[in-house]
């Protein structure tokens, strides 16, 4: 019993920590690779237990339920990465930002086979806890911001799933020029980079990760 309630004080950060690397996964320079029955969390342990038939139905059946929602509601994404963090043990937010990770690959492809890998500062007390990186490839730019060291960061409280603006203080990213307006691909909201940098407690409030999109 003391070993399954450590476990569980931990659990929440694995799942943070899970989805900021899907992202990470997905957008570095390389060629991504997603291991079978990985699009939802996984807890299988090495050769042979990850061996094991993959449900494929029931990740297809979250995928098509998915699909349905953002076609009904295609202006209710912010709603839905809501709602994917407050059931998200049934691993449905990862599975989310695969899809729309793939989704901006396929139409920014030239971004992500050819483009550009810049690096960029974080500034304020929190700025260890932040990994910030832009990729671009002529007029389109793709900032990727994750979060990190979430246990650290929230003091090891588990209670609070995502870290809240008071946490990360003053925390801000620096962008590139030219970026302009900002679309974050999960959300469907818009950011402004007018005043060339943006404020990590804003920017990762929905999901422990962003990928925002400027064009133009």
């Amino acid at each position: 019993q003391d070993l399954a309630d450590f476990a569980a004080s931990l659990a929440v950060f694995g799942l943070l920590n899970s989805l900021s690397q899907t992202v990470l996964r997905l957008t570095a320079p390389g060629v991504p690779d997603i291991y079978q029955g990985n699009e939802i969390w996984d807890f299988s342990l090495v050769d042979p237990d990850n061996r094991r038939p993959v449900d494929f139905d029931h990740r297809e059946r979250l995928l098509s339920a998915l699909e349905r929602r953002l076609e009904e509601d295609p202006d209710g994404r912010a709603r839905l990465c809501a709602e994917l963090m407050d059931q998200l043990a049934d691993g449905r937010a990862k599975l989310y930002l695969i899809r729309q990770l793939l989704q901006l690959r396929a139409a920014q492809r030239e971004v992500f086979d050819h483009g550009d890998y810049l690096p960029l500062t974080v500034d304020g007390e929190r700025a260890e806890h932040v990994c910030a990186f832009a990729r671009r490839r002529g007029p389109v730019t793709v900032i990727v911001v994750t979060g990190r060291w979430f246990a650290r960061l929230q003091a090891g409280d588990s209670t609070e799933v995502l870290p809240d603006a008071v946490r990360w203080g003053a925390t801000r990213i620096e962008l590139p020029a030219g970026c302009g307006r900002l679309r974050n691909i999960f959300t469907g909201t818009f950011a402004s980079a007018t005043t060339g940098s943006l404020h990590v407690g804003e920017l990762l409030a929905p999901l422990p990760a962003a990928v925002l999109i400027a064009e133009g």
